[in-house]
């Protein structure tokens, strides 16, 4: 059951949810009608926890959110108002990636897919990229994807949106399946039509309140005085005058227009009573030879509803509620013992992005640049020095060192910035850029797992991508008699890793800081760029130049990761990362 009281949320100066109460029961569908901006997908994403509310309860299956929202992360599914697919993935991959982030077992997960992809009339399609996928073909694998799990809530954004009229009634079938399956699920919808053949009860909402709530004959017998009937005669009654005098006395109101009779009995009349009077009503038309042929119940509209609800004065504003006090961020002890739990996670998560960055083609520019840096460690270790004025300063300065450094150093800043340059198909960065991030977040992933996801893949892809060009540097300078320096192949790759680390954690402060901007992150980061010079780069340089300090220096870019880190988690606030999450005045403790 998703029990909600008294829920309000604000942005500033908007109060966009302003005391709503529902209530869902298991086996059931609440379908939320109402105007764009009224509150329905601030509500959704309250209850889903990417939005923290103001006030309010908000219990599922009574798991308290934000309390329990661990707990119920694994539970839930989501269908957010847009599709929000990973275009460079087939279905096949996108479905698999979010079973995993579900927990479904491998033989589960494959048997579900292929099996709702054949439902849905995409299994010809499954190794197609979905950016190929129209708009009707994306909500299903959307749909899918929240589904995949067999989750105890669903919450779905227009559902049907840009599906046609068989795609619908398809989805409507399996969102009723759902229901049969005991899940509580609530739909918005603009379409009055859809929200009449699927809800179990219906909520209107304008200026984020709850106008009416309840199952649709209820809210037909709210919007309307009676059941009204309509009676098509044989013809005008003789004497119609005899025939209103007794509709007056014995119906709610009538109407009689030529051959023409609408009348209207209470809500509450039992079906044998509206019977007899009918047969009644037959026998007075009969005596003004007029008898009706045609008798029908005309059952008001959901749009008549619908409009009688918005016509409606609405109560008088209610002042929004302070925020309540809430604890940002990860405490340091969580944040550093969660990177034990990140295995699986990386495991899964670095192939499937690294495959998706693949498919993006850039990489292939920075291999073709990083191997003209390689032809030129190749010539210059022909002439066993640097060319010119710059050989002479280097050798004087550095010695022996001058030829390694004149081309290691230049070969790892070119094969990390290449590399850092093209990574924003990585981790949170690559989400926010999809517009994917909102999905991601419903997932069963806790805070410091998002952290992680945005650091350790590319710590990893940097580690490996640096490592493997500096290896092949010095592979050349001993195929061209030169020393190498293969002792340092380790510093190499422990500093391309603290530094990767590094502007990695700083994305992450930078999304906490600049939350608004969807490049933001990217552009803390170079802000970042001459503290990671002097925390990453100054201790390459002296073990480069075998200098006694080297060792010692190794301290200061672990302390800078350790501390940024630290700063990193202290600051985490997940609705930070929602573009939405802006402007609001909430009071915020750091520690």
């Amino acid at each position: 059951m998703i029990l909600v009281e008294g829920l309000h949320k604000s942005f500033g100066d908007v109060h966009a949810v302003a005391g709503v109460d529902l209530r869902v029961e298991r086996g059931e569908i609440l379908v939320l009608l109402g105007q764009n901006g009224a509150g329905k997908s601030t509500t959704l994403r309250c209850l889903g926890g990417i939005l923290r509310a103001d006030s309010g309860v908000i219990e599922l299956d009574g798991l308290r959110v934000p309390e329990r929202l661990d707990d119920v992360r694994s539970r839930l599914g989501v269908v957010p108002d847009q599709a929000r697919l990973y275009g460079r993935n087939t279905a096949l991959e996108y479905l698999d990636h979010f079973g995993f982030l579900y927990s479904v077992p491998d033989a589960v997960r494959r048997e579900r897919v292929g099996r709702l992809l054949e439902r849905f009339d995409l299994a010809d399609r499954n190794d197609t990229a979905l950016a190929a996928y129209s708009r009707g073909m994306a909500q299903k694998i959307a749909l899918i994807r929240a589904t995949l799990h067999e989750p105890d809530w669903i919450f779905c954004d227009e559902p049907t949106a840009g599906l046609d009229p068989v795609a619908a009634a398809d989805m409507r079938h399996y969102l009723g399946e759902q229901r049969a399956r005991g899940a509580a699920l609530i739909l918005t919808t603009h379409i009055l039509s859809e929200a009449e053949l699927i809800a179990d009860r219906i909520a209107i909402m304008r200026g984020g309140r709850i106008l009416v709530t309840g199952t649709l004959d209820e809210l037909r017998r709210r919007s309307s005085e009676g059941r009204t009937y309509s009676a098509r005669l044989a013809a005008a009654p003789t004497n119609g005058a005899s025939v209103e005098t007794w509709l007056r006395e014995h119906a709610t109101s009538h109407r009689l227009e030529g051959s023409e009779l609408t009348y209207t009995l209470p809500w509450h009349t039992p079906v044998r009573e509206r019977a007899q009077f009918a047969a009644r009503l037959q026998a007075r038309l009969e005596e003004q030879g007029a008898p009706f042929h045609e008798l029908e119940e005309q059952q008001p509209s959901l749009e008549s509803v619908y409009l009688d609800a918005m016509s409606r004065q609405a109560a008088e504003p209610t002042a929004a509620p302070r925020p309540a006090r809430f604890v940002a961020g990860i405490g340091a002890g969580r944040m550093f013992a969660s990177i034990r739990n990140q295995g699986r996670l990386l495991r899964h998560t670095l192939p499937f992005y690294v495959s998706s960055w693949w498919r993006r083609g850039d990489l292939s520019w920075v291999m073709y640049l990083n191997a003209f840096v390689l032809l030129l460690v190749a010539a210059t270790s022909l002439f066993g020095q640097l060319p010119g004025p710059a050989g002479q300063a280097a050798a004087r300065f550095a010695g022996g060192a001058a030829l390694q450094a004149g081309l290691l150093l230049p070969l790892f800043f070119m094969s990390f910035a290449l590399l850092e340059s093209i990574k924003s198909s990585i981790g949170i960065w690559w989400e926010k850029a999809q517009g994917s991030l909102e999905v991601l977040l419903y997932t069963p992933l806790d805070d410091p797992s998002l952290v992680w996801l945005e650091v350790l893949p590319g710590a990893v892809v940097s580690t490996v991508w640096v490592t493997s060009w500096m290896a092949a540097g010095m592979a050349l300078l001993t195929f061209f008699g030169q020393p190498a320096p293969w002792d340092l192949l380790p510093v190499f790759a422990f500093v391309a890793a603290v530094t990767a680390y590094w502007a990695a954690m700083g994305r992450m402060l930078g999304f906490m800081l600049f939350p608004r901007e969807g490049a933001a992150g990217g552009a803390w980061s170079f802000l970042l760029s001459p503290v990671s010079a002097a925390v990453a780069d100054l201790p390459l340089a002296l073990f480069v130049f075998r200098s006694p300090l080297a060792p010692a220096s190794l301290v200061l870019p672990i302390l800078a990761c350790f501390a940024l880190t630290l700063i990193c988690g202290t600051t985490f606030d997940r609705e930070r990362l929602m573009e939405t999450g802006v402007g609001r005045r909430r009071r915020r403790v750091w520690f």
